[in-house]
């Protein structure tokens, strides 16, 4: 019977003990409540108004490249020669990593495309302009039909894919 009630005091005391040897956390303040103030709503914007037909819309959310609302058919068609001929030349993109490139649009609707540094290749065949997308872009259909890509124009530069798999250049035109 000793036993027991031995057992019974070590509990009891182990169970007195045990809070006073623990390590107590530390208390963290209470941080203040944020206050957010209501923000006014904005006040609605007019319609942009574009000109010669162009149609309105606000710029895209792709940097400014492109705008919202198509442009009208004649426009449309005005813009697609336009870009065809602003597209003719020569090319150049440093795409980082010792990679350089090297576009070349033909009047004569052929194009070749050089791509040097560490994994050099090359790319060639025909082109046409398919349609204007927006007021600052171009779609082009690549060797009948094969591939079609967006190129974007934005001053004396353009936004055009390059060689290297995912990876979109801003090629400047060679003087």
């Amino acid at each position: 019977m000793i036993a027991p009630a031995f057992g019974r005091r070590a509990l009891l005391l182990s169970a007195l003990l045990l809070p006073a040897c623990a390590k107590q956390a530390p208390v963290e303040p209470v941080a203040a409540p944020v206050v957010v103030e209501p923000q006014p709503e904005p006040k609605p914007r007019k319609p942009a108004r574009g000109g010669a037909g162009l149609g309105g819309g606000a710029v895209d959310a792709v940097g400014g490249l492109l705008v919202g609302s198509a442009p009208a058919p004649v426009a449309a068609q005005a813009l697609k020669e336009k870009y065809q001929a602003l597209l003719v030349g020569t090319w150049t993109a440093e795409l980082g990593d010792g990679y350089r490139q090297e576009l070349t649009y033909n009047a004569d609707g052929t194009y070749s495309s050089l791509l040097s540094g560490p994994m050099p290749t090359t790319a060639s065949g025909g082109y046409v302009v398919s349609q204007a997308i927006g007021t600052k872009a171009v779609k082009l259909t690549l060797n009948d039909g094969a591939r079609t890509i967006t190129v974007s124009f934005d001053g004396d530069a353009i936004e055009h894919p390059s060689l290297r798999p995912g990876l979109t250049g801003t090629f400047r035109k060679k003087k």
